[in-house]
């Protein structure tokens, strides 16, 4: 058993001064060594009790004997309360937060100093940094090879169409106008993978998005109208459950979440079967449903439908298997989310 005496004893405090791992050094106020641990001298390359009664400056070399004694008279002025610095010692990292010492009225007693091996911690920061600047490389080569991608790939891919287009326009033999209306479908199917790569690497990039009031209904509607040709097509019914005339915060880009999910309602429902919209406000969010007559999909295909490349569902049906991913990650950037 320790009495309660004993901590405030001269040898107890050595002992616990002693112990500790960092270096701890206290200077009066002529700048001369009273307390200094085994560390604090080890650090510094002697013994601790060799430098006590000597000065401060006898532990630096002289080319920085200017800088210490200016660091002590900001402390001993009040300019700083503390100072730290990081100085390498060899091939090890030391940093030393210095202290003022002062008396019940204020007085200066000294300083005193504490000095910590930050080399793993300096080893580890310097990793971070490196691996950040070969990300920030990654993503540029990334970012550029998408540029050329989008360029070099789609310029072509349009050229084709264009000229399958010409040729479809011409009068061809039946399996001649199948087999451009093939080489046509399989270079929009490129264009649209490319276009929403790029979308998709955009979004991933994304961390916040501008928003302004918008009416949602009219957003929908704006998506509706860009399928009107595909609607008709297979006389699809679209049915409004609810229809309010709601403005909600929301960036323009929420278009292409109404797009998508339209799009894939009208491509996997069948021939004059129906859509079904609904728009609900339960207070703290907006709901919007869609909502067709397409071939179920299996409960175990919920969690993955929204990811990258995951298609579930008719094989025949063309897609670039990024489009519910792209769905997925506008919810996100709205701190929303989507489901099945």
């Amino acid at each position: 058993m320790v009495a309660a005496e004993d901590f405030e004893s001269t040898e107890f405090l050595n002992r616990l001064i002693g112990g500790m791992a960092e270096g701890v050094i206290f200077i009066d106020a002529e700048n001369i060594v009273r307390i200094c641990n085994p560390v604090g001298g080890e650090i510094r390359g002697v013994k601790g009790v060799d430098i006590v009664g000597k000065p401060f400056l006898d532990c630096h070399p002289e080319r920085v004997y200017e800088k210490v004694l200016e660091l002590i008279e900001k402390l001993k002025t009040g300019e700083r309360r503390e100072i730290s610095r990081v100085v390498c010692l060899g091939e090890r990292f030391f940093e030393h937060s210095y202290s003022a010492v002062r008396d019940e009225e204020g007085g200066f007693l000294g300083v005193v100093a504490v000095s910590r091996d930050i080399t793993e911690r300096r080893i580890l920061e310097n990793q971070l940094v490196e691996r950040t600047r070969m990300l920030e490389q990654s993503n540029r080569l990334k970012d550029l090879f998408a540029d050329i991608m989008s360029h070099d790939f789609i310029n072509p891919s349009s050229v084709i169409m264009n000229y399958a287009d010409m040729l479809l326009e011409s009068e061809l033999p039946r399996d001649s106008a199948d087999y451009v209306t093939s080489i046509r479908g399989s270079a929009q199917k490129l264009v649209n993978l490319i276009t929403d790569a790029r979308k998709f690497s955009r979004l991933e990039e994304s961390e916040d998005l501008t928003l302004e009031s918008m009416n949602i209904t009219a957003i929908i509607d704006g998506s509706l109208k860009g399928l009107e040709k595909e609607i008709a097509k297979k006389k699809i019914k679209i049915v409004w459950k609810n229809k309010p005339a709601q403005t909600i915060l929301v960036s323009p880009i929420i278009e292409d979440v109404f797009t998508n999910l339209l799009s894939n309602a009208v491509k996997y429902s069948s021939e004059k079967s129906k859509v079904v919209l609904n728009v609900e406000d339960p207070g703290e969010s907006t709901v919007v449903s869609v909502s067709d007559q397409a071939e179920k999909i299996e409960r175990a295909h919920w969690k993955n439908i929204f990811e990258r490349f995951t298609r579930v569902g008719k094989e025949s049906v063309e897609g670039s298997g990024l489009g519910l991913a792209i769905v997925k990650r506008i919810v996100e950037l709205h701190r929303g989310r989507v489901w099945v």
